[in-house]
């Protein structure tokens, strides 16, 4: 699809790619070759690749739109709508729940930062900032991009642990998102 990039990114010295949305393969990549490295096995939560223009056949589908590696996860981002509107003409997705989650290598299991019925949008939390957020980018310094929506942490403010009160304690509700910048660890 023209307006969706692909995702990328570096792992042991490995270029990796995923689609936007509607695939389910993470790919290895080089100058030469492209071949799978791990599928996200969403069985009938899987978009439809081929119905990728009719959202009335996606309602209710996973669309991962982040992936990240590192030696003992795989992280991801994904959202999920079970509506759709009248856009122009057509009918699209109603924007719905955005979700995070990772996969631990040595459990074996999938973790979901969400409520079992994705009504409610779930990311990661750091302990005393009352707001989700999600990654939007992880550098090669292991480092999490992400960002705060200012108006809603004013809507939580009383909810701010005391360690981050001063630090937000001049924030608009119309000013720029705040950017979050977390290390990972291993």
């Amino acid at each position: 699809h023209p307006f969706y990039h692909g995702i990328f990114y570096a792992y042991n010295g490995v270029t990796y790619f995923k689609e936007m949305n509607y695939n389910d393969t993470v790919f290895s990549i080089n100058e030469k070759a492209m071949s799978p490295h791990f599928v996200f096995k969403l069985g009938n939560k899987q978009p439809s690749y081929y119905h990728q223009r009719n959202d009335d056949y996606n309602k209710g589908k996973y669309f991962i739109n982040f992936v990240y590696e590192s030696k003992s996860f795989i992280l991801f981002n994904f959202s999920y709508s079970t509506e759709t509107v009248e856009v122009l003409g057509s009918r699209v997705l109603k924007k719905g729940s955005i979700h995070t989650g990772y996969y631990d290598k040595k459990k074996k299991q999938v973790f979901i930062s969400s409520t079992p019925d994705l009504k409610k949008t779930g990311g990661y939390n750091i302990n005393g900032i009352p707001v989700s957020f999600y990654p939007v980018l992880i550098n090669k310094n292991k480092e999490m991009i992400a960002q705060i929506d200012p108006a809603e942490l004013i809507e939580y403010k009383d909810k701010i642990g005391s360690k981050y009160k001063e630090v937000f304690k001049n924030v608009q509700e119309d000013d720029n998102p705040i950017v979050i910048i977390a290390k990972l660890k291993e």
